[in-house]
């Protein structure tokens, strides 16, 4: 009996990038809320950008089909503004494991959500069906701790015109961004 070859898996999602001004402007936001909480690991600015459809680990095979899907969606929508938010946690302040910044974005933001995950999901790459919800996270949590949410305000828009595919690779001070491809909307 022949061994089967593994075929190799990228870890992967589909995401809104964001203009180097709003990264910059979120680390100095970061560098306000760091002195107040308690130790958590604070992603690096560049790494900011608002998931839409994380796939996880899929065939490299498939890349091409994801690409082609979401170029496909990307195309039936027309790009639309997001706005910065009030400040959330997840669960909840009261146990905190993720400090965030909230989104706010026409309706059209989460028709496409949707059709970018029914689209992925077609193809067999089913995407994680959790609650949508628009926000950049700024910080992880060691543990569950209380978190006060009156922090700074941060006021920002964003024109979306493009949806990108990322890889997601570990690296020494976390994870490592790799655009695969954009798509860009309508």
């Amino acid at each position: 009996m022949a061994d089967k070859l593994a075929v190799p898996v990228i870890r992967a999602f589909w995401a809104i990038d964001l203009p180097q001004e709003l990264k910059s402007a979120l680390g100095s936001l970061q560098e306000r809320l760091r002195a107040d909480l308690p130790p958590a690991h604070w992603p690096p600015p560049e790494n900011f950008h608002l998931t839409l459809a994380f796939l996880g680990n899929i065939p490299e095979t498939a890349l091409s089909q994801a690409l082609e899907a979401g170029r496909q969606v990307a195309a039936a929508h027309h790009p639309f503004s997001l706005h910065t938010a009030e400040l959330g946690a997840f669960p909840d302040p009261k146990r905190a494991r993720i400090l965030w910044l909230g989104l706010q974005a026409e309706a059209s933001l989460a028709r496409l959500v949707l059709d970018l995950q029914q689209s992925m999901g077609a193809l067999g790459l089913n995407p994680d069906d959790k609650s949508f919800i628009p926000h950049l996270t700024l910080a992880r949590m060691k543990g569950p701790v209380p978190v006060h949410l009156d922090a700074p305000k941060l006021s920002a828009t964003v024109q979306v015109r493009e949806l990108v595919l990322f890889q997601s690779t570990a690296g020494p001070r976390g994870s490592i961004y790799i655009p695969l491809g954009t798509s860009p909307l309508g």
